[in-house]
């Protein structure tokens, strides 16, 4: 005679397995209640827990039905005001809005499994750098854990997700050594010239260099303190805040020439650049007005000349160009990193620093290595 089928599990508890959801890929989602007195009571602690989620959809308050695109409002909200106006919009606000909410938005956040999470991943690394994936990763991360704490999910299949690929990033540009030079002889020309020579120089970006106040400069000590930048905030316009990170606060080295230039454009304002009311200008209102011009006239007039230079964008021109025309001149690494304002020399290496295989040819003959290597 066959032996009764066990009414118990392995653990010796009576279970009732019910189905609670449907997940991202429309597979049904099971929760198991277990008991330690009877097969009776584990099913009344499954009826229970279906009645209180039936109570909380009708209220509109059940932790399954709240969708990923809830949450993510909710981050989205409490990071504003504790990070830059434009790094909230544009690295943030935007990601989610473009890529990440129209993928799991509309997807109860206790549905997503960490398999929805890697597949997402697989098929944004075919379009984005690994940068931007891992910005999505910081962004997606920042949703679960808002909603593990909140108590609606009660595990977080983010935890221990890594990003390891993603397709090659945009081809940044860079002036050569002989292109900069001409660039810089025409600054003396132009009447936007002495702004683009100091961006060029120093390596400042556009919001640096805009947040640029002549209490920064040390004619003396022959340095430029770069403490903060001309960001946009919404409401407010142009404001004057912090700079980018610890690391872009920083005293960069300036030559005599470029201390000469400063002393013949140093005039009554607050600010290096500006409008004519003397106050600061919006960093995309001076890369249309300035910048562009500057960099139109300086190519149609070389060109006459019969020189072509390219037009690239004022961060290729600034701090890309720098940095490039450091790292090919030979000049210490850990110069280069404080110069820029980097964390570590992993952005030289891994970003700005373009080799220009010609400079590197001269730079290793004039340390005299042997020919044969080379």
């Amino acid at each position: 005679m066959a032996r009764p089928k066990s009414k118990r599990n392995c653990r010796g508890l009576f279970t009732k397995k019910i189905k609670v959801g449907t997940s991202i890929t429309g597979e049904s989602i099971y929760k198991v209640f277990s008991s330690k007195e009877s097969k009776a009571a584990a099913e009344k602690k499954a009826q229970d827990y279906l009645i209180q989620q039936a109570l909380e959809e009708s209220s509109g308050l059940v932790s399954e039905n709240v969708k990923f695109r809830q949450i993510a409002e909710i981050v989205l909200s409490l990071k504003k005001g504790t990070i830059k106006e434009e790094t909230w919009r544009w690295s943030w606000k935007s990601h989610l809005d473009k890529h990440i909410n129209p993928y799991f938005g509309d997807v109860p956040i206790r549905n997503i499994r960490k398999n929805d999470i890697e597949m997402y991943f697989k098929k944004q690394g075919k379009q984005f750098s690994l940068e931007t994936l891992r910005k999505h990763r910081q962004i997606i991360s920042a949703v679960f854990e808002n909603a593990l704490e909140n108590g609606y999910i009660n595990h977080d299949p983010c935890r221990g997700l890594k990003v390891k690929e993603g397709s090659k990033p945009r081809e940044r540009y860079y002036y050569t050594k002989e292109q900069c030079d001409l660039i810089l002889q025409y600054t003396h020309m132009h009447r936007h010239g002495f702004e683009v020579y100091i961006m060029i120089t120093c390596g400042l970006s556009r919001s640096e260099l805009l947040g640029l106040t002549w209490d920064c400069i040390n004619f003396k000590e022959k340095y430029i303190h770069v403490k903060q930048a001309a960001t946009l905030q919404t409401g407010k316009g142009v404001i004057i805040s912090d700079t980018k990170n610890k690391y872009r606060n920083r005293k960069v080295v300036i030559s005599d020439e470029t201390i000469k230039m400063l002393e013949e454009h140093k005039d009554d304002c607050n600010f290096l650049v500006h409008t004519r009311r003397g106050t600061p200008i919006r960093p995309d209102t001076w890369v249309l007005r300035h910048f562009n011009i500057f960099m139109r006239d300086m190519q149609s007039y070389y060109r006459e000349q019969g020189i072509e230079i390219p037009l690239y964008t004022a961060h290729e021109t600034g701090r890309h160009t720098l940095a490039s025309l450091f790292m090919n001149a030979g000049v210490n690494i850990t110069a280069i990193t404080h110069q820029m304002g980097w964390a570590n020399s992993d952005m030289l290496l891994e970003r700005y620093g373009h080799d220009d295989i010609q400079e590197r040819r001269k730079l290793l003959e004039s340390k005299k290595i042997n020919q044969a290597v080379i």
